[in-house]
């Protein structure tokens, strides 16, 4: 809000958009932006209005029992999975909670919040034969 009442005073002042985008540093689409809104609407054309998006559905407290329920296994959560996945965490935050989050990302920073990192699974090659990469093994430790 600073930088907006910041914005004003220096047009007020008779500086020009450019001259005020230049010392506050925002683009002169941005001054232009805020100068017209203080117009229109006075000091309600310039407030601060949430942003959009959903990244606040679960309270706090949810949270923290969403994070719990992480540190189990899927399995003891009747989940038919070995392990926490995108589908798994929003499949457990809707049973629990009712909600519904729109993007994939936001079910990422539940996992990562938790303590969860991402690890890709190791690469296995189609043509390479178990059983010789067993006996390499062997004649490598012996050596």
């Amino acid at each position: 809000m600073r930088e907006r009442y910041q914005m004003l005073l220096l047009s007020d002042q008779g500086k020009g958009i450019g001259e005020v985008a230049e010392i506050v540093g925002k683009s002169i689409w941005t001054v232009s932006g805020i100068i017209h809104a203080y117009e229109k609407q006075k000091l309600a054309g310039i407030q601060l209005k949430p942003q959009p998006g959903n990244h606040r559905k679960l309270t706090e407290a949810q949270r923290k029992d969403i994070t719990i329920a992480l540190k189990k296994s899927p399995k003891s959560h009747d989940l038919p999975a070995a392990f926490w996945t995108i589908h798994w965490v929003r499949t457990l935050v809707k049973e629990r909670f009712s909600i519904v989050y729109k993007s994939e990302n936001s079910y990422r920073a539940l996992l990562y919040e938790s303590g969860f990192s991402f690890h890709r699974p190791e690469k296995t090659y189609r043509e390479q034969k178990p059983e010789a990469v067993r006996n390499w093994l062997v004649t490598v430790k012996k050596n």
